[in-house]
This record gives C-alpha cells, sequence and structure tokens, in this order.
C-alpha cells in the first residue's frame, strides 16, 4: 500500500485582518477589489457575491495547506513507500482486492 496523501486536513476559521468587530457569526467586514465586469455579470445572475468569495477562499486555503503538508511530510512519505517496496504488506494474503 502506497500512501499519495495520508492526512486530511479539516475546515479551519480563517480571520481577515480588519479594524471593525466581528459580527455575531464570526465574519469580519472586508474591501476588496474585483473584476467590475465579472461583478455587475454575478449581480445580474444574482450570485452571492460575499459567499462565493468566501467559498474561493477556503478552496484555495485547503488548496496550500495540502501542498504544504505534502511537501512537509514527502520524505517521510517516500521512505515508507520505499520500505513497503521492500517489505512488502504484512496482512497482503488476507486483502480481498
Amino acid at each position: 500500500m502506497l500512501i499519495t496523501y495520508a492526512h486530511k486536513l479539516g475546515a479551519s476559521i480563517v480571520n481577515a485582518i480588519s479594524h471593525k468587530p466581528k459580527s455575531p457569526r464570526g465574519k469580519t467586514a472586508t474591501n476588496k477589489s474585483l473584476n467590475a465586469a465579472m461583478l455587475a455579470e454575478a449581480k445580474g445572475l444574482g450570485i452571492d457575491i460575499s459567499q462565493t468569495c468566501e467559498s474561493g477562499l477556503a478552496r484555495e486555503l485547503k488548496s496550500v495547506r495540502e501542498a504544504r503538508w505534502k511537501s512537509e511530510n514527502r520524505a517521510s512519505i517516500q521512505a515508507w513507500n520505499e520500505w513497503t517496496e521492500k517489505q512488502g504488506i504484512r496482512v497482503a494474503e488476507y486483502r480481498r482486492f
């Protein structure tokens, strides 16, 4: 059994730096510049801009965390995979696949 990604990162709350106090829902107001044409189209389509930005940020955070974890643990994963290649899997005889 080779390890390709042995750790799932859970979601965590990200607090943006702001001079305004946090709202009761754990959100912070922020100002960011967005492409005007895209913003107008999104508004016209009824897209929740705040929720869309938050979802995109959550995906990006997850991706960066995963890449960082893989990078930090690359040597251990490589060593485990090499050991498994040489030694085999101890319970291989019981596997049904």
